[in-house]
């Protein structure tokens, strides 16, 4: 009866953990959470991949459905309308009257050549791995409005001058290293937005880990790295730079698009 009761204070007096035991555990789990994060952050690095790359397969099905109504030829980057106002490709700049300073310049997305495709393909949204609450993002618009960027040398041109859809990127990631427009300087280089990619600028924004989304003629989208040596060295943290080598404009359609008007 009396080692009955002595395991029985036994037990109870040990229903709580000891502190080594509590640090171990910790301990423990602290190694399994450093072991799971990089894990769960690619997770979400290749989430947002995804998305983007589903955005641009949506692009694509609207570039299709405006060349079929628009005689197969892309549209221009932009053009200057008569009752005031730029049309740029990816949305309508009013006529202010004055010079507005850039961050303050209003965009009416609506009226791109583009707007109307969108609903019928589902919608573009922005890419999720353009971070806009960076302390080095600057503003062109009042707002965030395209992180895509089309080819420069498909702009006005008819899609049957495109002889290796396959081998002709549409749109790519894209962004640009401004150091000439306040807030931004030479001693304060900042992040923003660009509409175009061609191949001689280093305008493709590497945002996917060191890769950019790239969306080719054909419908199909790849995901590539940039070429050796090509980030933009006024922000290097940034990840901006170019899919080619100087001077090679193959992904971009070659002589035939690029050195021709």
């Amino acid at each position: 009866m009396f080692l009955v009761e002595f395991e029985m204070r036994e037990r109870t007096n040990r229903q709580g953990f000891t502190l080594v035991e509590l640090l171990v555990v910790i301990g423990i789990i602290g190694v399994l959470a450093a072991l799971l994060m990089p894990a769960l952050s690619r997770a979400r690095a290749q989430g947002k991949r995804v998305s983007c790359m589903s955005n641009m397969r949506q692009l694509g099905f609207a570039v299709q459905m405006y060349l079929s109504e628009n005689d197969s030829r892309y549209f221009d980057y932009y053009r200057d309308i008569p009752d005031g106002g730029r049309l740029w490709w990816f949305g309508l700049e009013p006529d202010y009257g004055v010079v507005r300073e850039e961050g303050e310049r209003e965009l009416d997305v609506g009226k791109g050549p583009l707007w109307e495709y969108y609903g019928t393909v589902g919608g573009i949204e922005l890419c999720p791995s353009f971070d806009y609450e960076l302390g080095i993002y600057k503003l062109k618009f009042t707002g965030a409005s395209f992180g895509y960027g089309f080819n420069l040398c498909l702009f006005g041109k008819n899609e049957s001058r495109v002889k290796d859809p396959s081998g002709t990127l549409m749109f790519a990631d894209c962004a640009q290293v401004n150091t000439f427009q306040a807030p931004a300087s030479p001693s304060n280089p900042m992040l923003e937005e660009f509409y175009y990619v061609s191949p001689h600028e280093k305008l493709v924004h590497f945002r996917h880990y060191g890769r950019a989304n790239v969306l080719f003629a054909d419908g199909h989208v790849e995901s590539l790295p940039a070429y050796p040596g090509s980030y933009d060295p006024r922000l290097p943290a940034a990840r901006i730079g170019m899919l080619n080598a100087p001077g090679d404009n193959t992904l971009f359609g070659g002589d035939s698009l690029c050195l021709s008007e």
